[in-house]
Formats: structure tokens, C-alpha cells, sequence
């Protein structure tokens, strides 16, 4: 990876603990990968991202309070990190 070039900022949003620190262990384990942001639900997402730059959501699709499918896609409140060869954030759902 380019020394330059940060890496990707990955948000995990799940409510099982171990199933985000797996995720973190192979995300983590990536040069160009960086877990940036946990939330255990979408609520605390919503608090979390709002601060933080992320490319990447991978969010669970069902979870207390809100889930990946009442979160649409874009609808994030972050300040996203532009790049070149990248568009707003992703949101991937995990079931």
C-alpha cells in the first residue's frame, strides 16, 4: 500500500460483541483496512459516526433499537473522506 494513501475506515455495527471483534481480527489484519468505529446497534451508530470519517459500513441487518434495513443506504451523518477512486460511504449488511 502507498505509504501516503490512508486506509480504508471501516465502521462495524453489530450487537454481538464477538461477531464484531472477528470481523475487527480480519479487517484489522489488512494494511489498507482500518476498523475506526464499533457500535452495538444503530442508534449508537448514528452517535459514533457523526464524528467519525468512514468509507465503509458493515452493519447487521437485525439488531435492537435500529438495523440495517431501517438505516437506507446514504443516509449516514458522517463527513465522508473523499478519495479518487471511491464514493460515499458503502453499507454492507451481515445477517
Amino acid at each position: 500500500m502507498d505509504e501516503h494513501v490512508a486506509p480504508i475506515a471501516v465502521a462495524l455495527i453489530d450487537d454481538q460483541q464477538l461477531v464484531r471483534a472477528g470481523f475487527r481480527m480480519v479487517i484489522d489484519s489488512q494494511p489498507d483496512l482500518s476498523v475506526v468505529v464499533e457500535a452495538s446497534d444503530g442508534q449508537q451508530a448514528l452517535t459514533e459516526l457523526a464524528a467519525r470519517h468512514v468509507d465503509v459500513v458493515l452493519m447487521d441487518v437485525q439488531m435492537p433499537k435500529m438495523d440495517g434495513i431501517e438505516r437506507p443506504v446514504g443516509s449516514w451523518p458522517t463527513p465522508m473522506r473523499r478519495r479518487s477512486w471511491c464514493s460515499p460511504p458503502s453499507t454492507t449488511t451481515s445477517t
